[in-house]
């Protein structure tokens, strides 16, 4: 036991025992007992077996009414790693955060949150991540801070026709265990682009292949793309969905996306076609590419595919910025290196009005401090401080969610203290899209 919660309840990890009614209780908390789903139950059933990697049934949490014998909340912690401008580093995702409706408004997610942000600090992770409901999850100490998902969509009926006579000129197949290194290396590849990523090695592709349940919610229909038999020119992944919801599509260099897009959306719509469940399905009347903000397959689907889907936005949490900020300080220093800026000297303040940091810039290498703004400084005036971004709202300027002058317009105490500063913030945090198909 983790705790005792008092009226009964008590708070501890899961056991391999628990499988079923952790099962049963996902299948019915995420909508209610009117609107299960059932691919939940077959993803909590996947993570108990222990098959992902790095993962145990023990990173689960549940509170247990002692008196019934019945799980009333629970959640998980699944870490991994993640990019930012090529620097790896380890986090905590929260998954399948869900109470009993009769046991909400106690404080039990609370909880669990204290209990998974020690595991992960306990684990050497610099960041924790969830991807949830609206404003919930910042009374944690979270911040939509990062790009999540977006992209393109339109009718099926408007993808290309095959002309008459014409043979297909890709094909597609489903990916096969002697595959992994290939859907490792394009993905990785595609990854370049943004700013932040989640690595998905050889070790993630094989569970996804192999082992995750067709079933469960996470699962993908994986396949390969041959411009002829055997000879392998990108990757694709989809849901098993009537809108063939597409969240990866990579080409090896050299490779057209207009050349292969056609071939793709054909096979997307006659896929999606066979899971329609019927003709009406709203799903079945569209057809999605899920890339993020931007991807070259959308210059080649812009005709077929012209509705833009926004992103919404992951969830990021930081227990320590000057921490984080020294660990892809490498990052900073290149973007520095490649501007107007290259070789500077001189200090920048950045006040979040509690804590701070210090930017210490010599030929222009850049050394991270934890800075602690005085009284005075927190005012409308500055007295030390370069900037001023009050609360968590650095967050979405640090992981290049938000440009300076974006949240300049959103906020008003967000103030810079002059335009050289100004400039040089918008050096070190250019605003960049993210991808994240995380770990789950």
């Amino acid at each position: 036991m983790l705790r005792d919660l008092g009226d009964g309840l008590v708070l501890r990890c899961a056991k391999p025992q628990d499988t079923e009614a952790l099962a049963e209780f996902q299948r019915v908390r995420q909508f209610g007992e009117d609107e299960p789903v059932e691919s939940n139950a077959d993803s909590t059933r996947d993570l108990m077996r222990g098959d992902l990697p790095g993962f145990a049934p023990e990173d689960w949490t549940v509170v247990e009414d002692e008196q019934r014998g019945a799980i009333v909340s629970a959640q998980c912690l699944i870490s991994q790693t993640w990019s930012y401008g090529g620097v790896h580093f380890p986090v905590g995702r929260v998954e399948f955060v869900a109470t009993h409706p009769d046991y909400r408004r106690r404080g039990l997610v609370r909880a669990q949150m204290r209990i998974a942000h020690q595991w992960s600090r306990q684990r050497g992770e610099l960041a924790l991540a969830i991807s949830g409901i609206p404003w919930y999850y910042r009374q944690f100490g979270y911040e939509m801070a990062v790009e999540y998902w977006g992209g393109r969509r339109g009718h099926p009926d408007a993808v290309p026709r095959l002309l008459d006579g014409r043979s297909e000129p890709c094909l597609l197949r489903p990916a096969r265990p002697d595959d992994v290194p290939l859907l490792t290396r394009l993905y990785e590849q595609g990854m370049r682009r943004y700013l932040v990523s989640c690595v998905r090695d050889d070790e993630l592709w094989r569970f996804d292949l192999v082992l995750r349940s067709r079933g469960a919610s996470r699962y993908q229909e994986i396949r390969v793309i041959e411009s002829t038999p055997g000879v392998a020119v990108g990757i694709l992944v989809h849901r098993v969905a009537p809108d063939a919801r597409t969240i990866v599509y990579e080409l090896e260099d050299g490779v057209r996306f207009e050349n292969v897009t056609p071939s793709v959306l054909r096979y997307l719509r006659a896929f999606g076609r066979q899971q329609a469940g019927a003709p009406k399905d709203e799903q079945s009347s569209r057809l999605v590419l899920e890339l993020g903000s931007t991807h070259p397959a959308y210059e080649a689907v812009c005709d077929a595919l012209p509705v833009t889907i926004p992103c919404y936005a992951c969830y990021i949490r930081v227990p320590d910025v000057p921490q984080f900020m020294r660990h892809i300080a490498s990052a900073m220093a290149q973007r520095l290196a490649s501007s107007t800026w290259a070789g500077h000297t001189g200090v920048c303040h950045i006040n979040f009005v509690s804590e701070g940091v210090r930017l210490t810039f010599v030929e222009g290498r850049i050394k991270v401090d934890a800075w602690m703004p005085p009284q005075l400084d927190n005012r409308y005036r500055p007295r030390i401080r370069d900037a001023l971004f009050p609360g968590l709202t650095f967050l979405q300027l640090l992981f290049g969610y938000r440009s300076v002058e974006d949240l300049e317009h959103a906020y008003a105490d967000c103030l810079v203290a002059s335009d050289p500063a100004r400039e040089m913030l918008n050096v070190l945090f250019p605003p960049r899209p993210s991808f994240l198909w995380a770990v789950e």
